[in-house]
């Protein structure tokens, strides 16, 4: 039987609401774009990434407290390089990734719908939006922004692996979750807990998906990797002293853009 009239109108009263909510949180996010914030972390990262086709790096941001110490792995830099080709501009690198950021909350949708209701994963979304974890990560052109995108589609895999069991899915888990973590090294919790979390509810994964999943890791770390064992990559420890179109000695201090647009008019 289908549902009363009334609980129909009602389910359709309360998505509209939602929707709606999700709507004008979105763009007044976009509205307040321009009062973004970047700090030296933000610049050195924008920097690397403009300095790719000249230095391949293969590790991320400074990690705090490790006197110049970097996450292992250079996705973040790989990620600035593609979007800065279309637009250099750090205000749409901004808003680039405040997109992914905003409407991975679809997937978080897609979750609750699935397995529950429209209403139950349009619900998500807004929370998911609307916290002030999001809001204090989202003002600010840093790697930990850069990250959640990457976060969100490791949970969704991570969660539809759990409940239905496919391979592809472990893998795009573990995948995504290797690209969040050379971009925040916190996001490595997430791979250290969804594999707990997966051996425990989806047992027996077979050896050879465990396998796969390895090699998967491997792979994405492979420049990382190889510069470790070979040094064929990157020489540099945080950012690189940059005259117009050349790049010379590495130095262990961050340029801002303003200084680093100084350098270029001279």
């Amino acid at each position: 039987m289908g549902k009363p009239f009334i609980q129909n109108n009602w389910d359709k009263s309360i998505l509209v609401l939602l929707t709606a909510s999700i709507f004008i949180i979105i763009v007044a996010k976009f509205i307040s774009a321009e009062t973004f914030i970047i700090s030296t972390f933000g610049d050195r990262d924008l920097l690397r990434g403009a300095s790719l086709s000249n230095i391949f790096w293969v590790t991320g941001a400074e990690l705090q407290h490790r006197e110049g110490m970097r996450v292992p792995g250079g996705a973040l830099s790989y990620f600035i390089y593609l979007v800065q080709i279309i637009n250099p501009s750090p205000l749409f690198m901004y808003n680039t990734i405040l997109s992914l950021s905003l409407f991975s909350g679809v997937l978080f949708f897609d979750l609750g719908r699935r397995h529950f209701t429209p209403i139950a994963g349009m619900t998500a979304w807004l929370i998911f939006i609307s916290t002030d974890m999001l809001g204090s990560e989202t003002h600010e052109l840093w790697n930990p922004h850069f990250s959640i995108p990457f976060i969100v589609i490791a949970f969704y895999f991570l969660s539809r692996f759990i409940i239905e069991k496919r391979d592809w899915q472990f893998f795009l888990f573990i995948g995504t979750s290797a690209i969040a973590t050379q971009m925040l090294m916190a996001a490595f919790y997430l791979l250290l807990i969804g594999l707990s979390v997966a051996l425990i509810f989806v047992r027996p994964i077979k050896i050879a998906t465990l396998l796969k999943g390895l090699v998967v890791i491997v792979a994405i770390y492979m420049p990382y990797i190889l510069n470790r064992t070979l040094g064929i990559f990157e020489v540099t420890e945080i950012v690189p002293h940059i005259i117009g179109n050349y790049i010379t000695e590495p130095i262990n201090i961050g340029y801002s853009l303003k200084t680093l647009s100084k350098i270029f008019i001279e």
